[in-house]
């Protein structure tokens, strides 16, 4: 039964002119290549003979462009009087010699073929073969039916529950338990590598701003250092200066005198009459400054008016 089921599955859309009900054109509404009745038609343009759409289109496969009648073939819809006469069949079921009683409308037939309940359908567990009407009351009973716990959720056939539940199912619920220990502990060791390398960089980063700023103040202290020492050469260059203009100056010939004026860094010689000629004769003594600093030394090269008090001459510096 289940070979003679499976062809009549495979011959569902090639129906044979012995499952319609009543009289009708059988000549019309037959396939020219198949001899069946007609199924999806199509027709031929050239000569307008029509075919099952999977017929034609096997033979278009082995010859293409060639109707089965020698002419040139080109697809075009089937004549109406055609499709009205197929609309018009009641069809016996494919399943018929599994049970199904049940004549169809031509347009209806391929649905009704789908969901019948006289097709053999295998059971998910033991393969057995049955008709779909009974398939799912023997499912519930099936001892090779997969179930699936609901405590564990590990798949088991229907005939070891018992075993599954006072035995495997502890065990597999202890497996489970270490399992999630395991990525307990790893997920545990990769934070904890995480952590320590964000720590890291966190220090690295503390030490470059550490010595950033021990560059940074070394830079200030010699900074600070260049600025003291050029103090500390001022100071004595002025030492010098006062030790110059107050002690080593002196005056030997037509009564001149050394005269300070407010800038610690300059000193003027004058005579007491607005006007001198001849040759005059002014000796110094002048100590060695520090670090080859220079003295300036001017003559007056011109005749300049004399004041009481102190003023800026042009001079020669040597």
């Amino acid at each position: 039964m289940n070979n003679d089921s499976n062809k009549s599955v495979e011959q569902s859309n090639s129906i044979a002119a012995d499952r319609v009900q009543g009289s009708f054109d059988e000549d019309l509404v037959t396939c020219s290549i198949c001899h069946m009745i007609l199924w999806k038609p199509v027709a031929c343009k050239t000569c307008e003979n029509s075919f099952c759409s999977d017929c034609i289109n096997q033979w278009q496969q082995k010859q293409p462009n060639k109707c089965p009648f020698t002419c040139h073939y080109e697809e075009r819809k089937c004549i109406g009087a055609i499709l009205k006469v197929l609309s018009r069949l009641q069809i016996n079921c494919c399943y018929m010699q599994n049970g199904c009683s049940v004549a169809v409308p031509y347009e209806g037939l391929e649905k009704h073929e789908q969901q019948c309940d006289y097709q053999f359908k295998k059971c998910e567990g033991c393969q057995r073969e049955l008709l779909l009407k009974d398939l799912a009351q023997h499912q519930e009973l099936c001892d090779q039916i997969d179930l699936k716990c609901s405590t564990c959720e590990t798949l088991f056939k229907r005939k070891d529950m018992k075993n599954h539940k006072e035995v495997q199912c502890l065990k597999q619920q202890l497996q489970q338990q270490k399992n999630q220990v395991q990525e307990l502990k790893l997920e545990f060791k990769q934070e904890i590598q995480q952590l320590k390398e964000t720590m890291e960089q966190k220090l690295k980063n503390q030490q470059d701003t550490i010595d950033q700023l021990h560059v940074k103040n070394e830079e200030m202290q010699e900074e600070c250092l260049n600025v003291i020492k050029k103090q500390i050469q001022l100071h004595m260059m002025q030492e010098t200066f006062d030790s110059v203009y107050s002690n080593t100056l002196k005056i030997e010939e037509h009564g001149l005198v050394v005269v300070l004026i407010g800038k610690r860094e300059h000193s003027e010689v004058r005579g007491r009459n607005s006007y001198s000629s001849g040759i005059n004769c002014i000796k110094f003594q002048i100590e060695k400054m520090l670090n080859n600093e220079w003295i300036s030394f001017g003559v007056l090269s011109q005749s300049t008016p004399m004041a009481s008090t102190s003023f800026s001459s042009p001079s020669f510096y040597g």
